[in-house]
């Protein structure tokens, strides 16, 4: 009696374990499909972060885009005429600012090449007019380059710009409008723009320089009305 009973102890303990291997099995075990899903879950997540990489890189090219495209030097993007006489490109400059347009003078070829570094030989036109009195800057030069010298009419005056800006301190009022100046290409004309008339009550240097673009923005347009085709 006592045998059986043990017999019947032992079988109903082999049972018992057997069912916690096959419990155990059961739970750490995954199947063909779940481990293609798994697989296909990791392949995802590295899709996503690659993508996610990709966004980010393109963000920031695009915000050092965004911050070179207001510098001076720059090449205004689209078509342009090339039969627009520069002395009508200047009127309408003067025309669109008014009693706001403050240069009086007109400069001859000589002055020109002189204070400019734009030499006859690089043009088939140009109008430069500044002030009369001296403690204004207020500056415009329309040049009709040759067309294998546009190049060299904007680095002549990307350097008289830069060398404005270096000698401001004679007047530093001066210094955010020459800060703000800036020489622009349309086609085979290239222009030196430094014009306009701000609020007195602006003391801050950041908000002057930015009211200052805003001003010489009047001149890029009326320019780029008559040139654009």
């Amino acid at each position: 009696m006592k045998k059986r009973i043990l017999a019947m102890l032992l079988a109903f303990t082999l049972v018992i374990l057997a069912g916690c291997g096959g419990q155990g099995e059961t739970e750490t075990t995954l199947s063909p499909a779940d481990d293609e899903q798994a697989t296909v879950q990791e392949t995802v997540t590295e899709t996503e972060q690659e993508t996610a990489g990709q966004e980010t890189l393109a963000q920031t090219e695009g915000a050092g885009e965004e911050e070179t495209e207001g510098e001076s030097g720059q090449t205004a993007a689209g078509e342009y005429r090339d039969d627009i006489a520069v002395t009508a490109l200047r009127d309408a400059v003067k025309e669109a600012y008014g009693e706001n347009y403050i240069p009086s003078m007109e400069y001859d070829a000589e002055t020109v090449e002189a204070l400019f570094g734009v030499s006859s030989d690089m043009y088939d036109e140009i109008v430069a007019e500044g002030p009369m009195i001296s403690v204004h800057v207020d500056t415009l030069i329309i040049v009709k380059a040759k067309s294998d010298r546009v190049e060299d009419v904007r680095t002549a005056l990307e350097n008289y710009r830069e060398t404005q800006i270096e000698t401001g301190m004679n007047y530093p009022m001066n210094i955010p409008k020459l800060q703000a100046s800036e020489v622009v290409v349309y086609g085979n004309y290239v222009c030196y723009i430094m014009l306009g008339v701000i609020d007195d009550s602006l003391t801050d240097e950041g908000e002057m320089l930015a009211a200052f673009q805003e001003q010489n923005k009047i001149a890029e347009d009326a320019i780029q009305g008559l040139l654009a085709k």
